[in-house]
């Protein structure tokens, strides 16, 4: 889940839609686990789920105000700080 927050946070919009945030992953996470961890984000009440016109509109997320976007951002320059420094 914490890659794809990275990801929805650094994409820097209010609104992600779950192939953007695969696509800023490099395609390294599936899109089923991607659509799986927006979901978990919308449990925690950091992603809001708009309403779904289906296919083939992809499912579109609303960022919130969550103290988990201050975490997510900060463990990313955290890990970013350390393999810098371990090189």
């Amino acid at each position: 889940m914490l890659p794809v927050a990275i990801a929805v946070a650094e994409l820097g919009g209010t609104l992600v839609k779950a192939p953007e945030v695969g696509r800023e992953l490099g395609g390294r996470v599936a899109p089923n686990r991607v659509l799986e961890a927006l979901l978990r984000l919308t449990a925690i009440g950091a992603l809001a789920e708009l309403p779904y016109p289906g296919r083939p509109h992809p499912r579109l997320f609303e960022q919130l105000p969550s103290p988990y976007w201050t975490f997510a951002r900060e463990f990313a320059t955290d890990a970013v700080s350390r393999e810098q420094v371990l090189g």
